[in-house]
């Protein structure tokens, strides 16, 4: 299986790339690349910003004409400090200490650095940053909360019911009887807000659901508890604006995990985990377009902006494509599916960095000056 970094493609760039029209400004930005953080997705955030630093350091011949300025990598510290210059500061005084004009890459996966927390940190001192403002990363960060949006905008999503700490210590039974409802199992039992698969669980019976909702309650999340959609999953990155006309729909990445597994933790990152082809071998081009007109019409919805990735099964017995959840702060690892999508539609490594850093001056004008 071929886990590499997408090389530079052969022939010119996509003509609707952004970075291009912004080479001279990107030119004369100071980008800073925060990785890290306090999540459990650290280890991934860690090798995320080492593959955006290094495709930034490495640009070919036709994008170093839009080379930031001054690149400086930033690791935020399992306890919330950002480590400048050997110090571990408040991200307050280390924003002090960094240029005003700097445009920050983030490159963070859960917890603070994907559910809106640091958005609205650097939002509030005028900071220029990528990806999705606060409250696009906040509802997309609660996966009910974005299920609702979802269904709002005329998408399918599986039959779901969220459980609080509350509501369960007050009737599980009840619960459990009101799960057994969606129809039969297995289900799956999600953290409400978090990523990259922890702590999901597959589960089959009422003694298995009730430890799984358990679990998760007592990680001091809300346990979302959907029912299984036997199908294949894929997953569309997306590249631009928030408009649907401004927004470009990758092509898809298919998801095959080992027999007997769900795309987990380690089917994701693991290199023996789950085989991703970009483009997809077992869909219909009818079906590559209908899930690329779903994905635009959901990060439209979600307010997302920049980038992002949605995640999707396409259901055996047929219908229309279920949306699972929306990702606005994607991996950029080695074995990331929005680098491979890129690659399949012509966008290198390199140029997709630029590009998210371009589509970043873009919405960071508007959301500072709007």
């Amino acid at each position: 299986m071929d886990t590499s970094i997408p090389s530079s493609p052969q022939g010119p760039q996509p003509g609707w790339l952004l970075w291009p029209q912004l080479a001279e400004r990107l030119a004369q930005t100071e980008v800073v690349v925060l990785s890290g953080g306090t999540s459990d997705e650290r280890e991934v955030s860690l090798r995320s910003g080492e593959a955006i630093v290094s495709a930034l350091e490495n640009l070919d011949e036709a994008q170093r004409r839009a080379r930031p300025l001054n690149l400086q990598w930033i690791e935020i510290a399992p306890e919330g400090h950002w480590i400048l210059e050997g110090q571990a500061l408040d991200a307050g005084d280390a924003m002090e200490q960094l240029p005003a004009s700097a445009l920050y890459f983030i490159a963070l996966h859960g917890g603070e650095g994907e559910n809106g927390h640091l958005q609205r940190a650097l939002g509030t001192r005028g900071r220029a940053f990528t990806g999705s403002g606060a409250e696009a990363s906040a509802l997309c960060m609660d996966k009910a909360r974005a299920r609702a949006r979802a269904q709002a905008a005329g998408l399918e999503c599986a039959p779901g019911l969220l459980v609080d700490h509350r509501d369960w210590s007050e009737g599980s039974e009840q619960i459990l009887n009101r799960v057994f409802d969606l129809g039969e199992g297995p289900w799956f039992v999600k953290p409400n807000c978090g990523g990259s698969s922890l702590g999901v669980v597959r589960t089959e019976g009422a003694a298995g659901l009730r430890e799984a909702i358990a679990a998760t309650l007592g990680m001091g999340q809300d346990a979302l508890v959907e029912r299984e959609i036997v199908g294949l999953e894929v997953s569309d990155g997306i590249l631009g604006g928030t408009s649907a006309s401004e927004s470009m729909a990758l092509p898809l990445c298919e998801i095959l995990p080992d027999e007997g597994r769900y795309f987990d933790y380690h089917q994701k990152y693991d290199g023996s985990g789950a085989i991703e082809n970009c483009p997809p071998q077992h869909t219909t081009p009818e079906q590559d377009a209908e899930v690329q007109g779903m994905s635009r019409t959901v990060f439209q919805a979600l307010g997302c902006e920049g980038y992002g990735r949605m995640d999707f099964i396409l259901p055996k017995m047929g219908g229309a494509p279920v949306f699972l959840e929306a990702n606005t702060l994607p991996g950029m690892t080695e074995r990331s599916l929005l680098p491979r999508a890129a690659q399949a539609q012509g966008v290198d490594m390199g140029s997709l960095c630029l590009e998210v850093l371009a589509q970043g001056l873009a919405s960071s004008e508007g959301r500072l000056h709007p």
